[in-house]
């Protein structure tokens, strides 16, 4: 049996109104597709729902990122196939009785639960939770970020943020907020000083 990998290796996935999720599905024809994605939190697939397609699925946390890895899909995809074609040839006379397509079915839920899919050599951090320990007006300091700084200087700050989080391995998301935060920041922090 073979399966369809859907996986974007440089999409970030996640996030604060979306959920990373790996799904696996087999539909009547016995087309299969494992795929790393990522949906609104609360929201089921319409064909999962409604049962038009055989689906697990196994999501990461709500908040988390993640960005696909597609060496690691590839060998998830390599261990389901046998289980697939069991479910696959269970499902033309299912009626409950099928012992070793229940089975394949529940070993498929663990392995996508236990299936490590992301990349774990790119991290993605919202770039708040990087500027954490420095705090807004630390991190203004650092970039060398004035409450008159203009617009060229607050994209060059963020340029540098990000290029600074790419040598530890890490992707930001969100730089433009936390810039809009700093800049706050020194403005509020001026006020007080007037």
């Amino acid at each position: 049996m073979k399966i369809e990998i859907k996986a974007d290796k440089d999409a970030i996935l996640g996030g604060p109104d979306h959920i990373a999720y790996l799904k696996l599905e087999l539909r009547g024809d016995g087309h299969a597709v494992l795929q790393a994605s990522h949906r609104p939190s609360g929201r089921i697939p319409v064909d999962e729902w409604s049962g038009c397609a055989r689906a697990w699925s196994a999501s990461l946390s709500p908040g988390s990122y993640a960005i696909p890895d597609f060496a690691a899909l590839e060998t998830l995809a390599e261990r389901l196939k046998h289980l697939l074609a069991l479910v696959s040839a269970g499902r033309s006379a299912w009626d409950g009785s099928n012992h070793d397509a229940r089975e394949a079915c529940a070993k498929i839920d663990k392995l996508l639960h236990m299936a490590e899919w992301w990349d774990e050599e790119r991290q993605v951090w919202d770039a708040d939770d990087w500027l954490f320990e420095l705090g807004y007006l630390g991190a203004a300091k650092d970039y060398g970020l004035r409450v008159e700084s203009n617009e060229a200087a607050y994209k060059a700050a963020g340029t540098k943020m990000e290029t600074d989080a790419l040598n530890y391995g890490v992707i930001l998301v969100n730089v433009d907020a936390v810039l809009q935060n700093i800049r706050q920041a020194l403005q509020a922090d001026a006020k007080e000083d007037a």
